[in-house]
């Protein structure tokens, strides 16, 4: 028979085995959607282990606390965890990017790009998997938005993110090409549905760039919380906008762009110049 202690201690290490489980979560998205930011805002909770990219394919970096430190350190950890990055996932996302490192949450950003890379098809199906790790979804409603952002950063600044503070770089008004525009805004809204999909037996939470810096940003971070199962808390980033919120000042062609999606269900992306 297990004594009276035996089953309390049983049940405190099932108890907190159940708490860790409820900690994890992934944030995935496209690129230039303010995944930075989200992730900053969560890191600024004492309760909260949040990563950045960490499934860049050609190194590993964007990991937070003392895995920061140590890489910094010691020149040849970055290879060690390539290494099991991609001989054992798993072990990678149990041991290192899911370390609250003595907070109660930990979590990182997996952009579409990268997560639907068959280099990482090892750690996607461990994630797949694992169901209890929650999913948010950050997506941006404006891709008209997006894409300028990503062409600005890409091909002019070569600036992915900025904190406040800091000079901005000048940026003059780019041409963007309608036809690689459109391709991009249909790979863009193909590439959720397929994350969508993906992940329909976890808990996902889809949460948008706009509420969460809008006038009702407060309400979309506590939202937020909740669903993570994270005590209220104001949520704080140091991550700054790099982009003018004027579209017809930052974009040189605009009026063609225009035009050119004026009879399209995109059209509703320039109503905001």
């Amino acid at each position: 028979m297990h004594s009276s202690t035996e089953k309390t201690t049983a049940a405190t290490s099932a108890a907190q085995h159940k708490a860790m489980r409820d900690g994890l979560f992934v944030v995935t998205c496209a690129a230039r959607t303010g995944s930075s930011m989200l992730m900053n805002l969560l890191q600024s909770h004492p309760d909260v282990m949040s990563h950045m990219e960490i499934f860049n394919p050609a190194r590993v970096e964007g990991l937070s606390g003392v895995y920061r430190t140590r890489l910094a350190e010691e020149p040849r950890l970055e290879q060690r965890m390539r290494d099991l990055r991609k001989h054992a996932p798993a072990a990678f996302l149990y041991k290192l990017a899911f370390d609250t490192q003595g907070r109660r949450h930990a979590g990182f950003k997996w952009k579409y790009e990268e997560l639907l890379l068959p280099m990482f098809a090892g750690a996607r199906a461990v994630l797949l998997a694992d169901t209890d790790i929650k999913i948010v979804h950050l997506r941006r409603r404006n891709l008209l938005r997006r894409y300028l952002s990503w062409w600005v950063a890409n091909h002019v600044t070569g600036i992915t993110m900025t904190r406040i503070g800091e000079k901005k770089p000048a940026v003059p008004p780019v041409l963007l090409d309608p036809v690689i525009c459109q391709a991009d805004f249909e790979m863009t809204l193909r590439s959720a549905e397929f994350v969508q999909h993906l992940f329909r037996k976890h808990q996902v939470l889809n949460v948008s760039y706009e509420d969460l810096t809008g006038e009702m940003a407060e309400t979309a971070h506590a939202g937020l919380l909740e669903f993570l199962g994270i005590s209220p808390r104001p949520l704080r980033t140091v991550i700054a906008k790099l982009a003018d919120d004027d579209l017809a000042q930052s974009i040189a062609n605009f009026d063609d762009l225009k035009a050119h999606f004026q009879n399209t269900p995109f059209i509703q992306y320039f109503q905001e110049a």
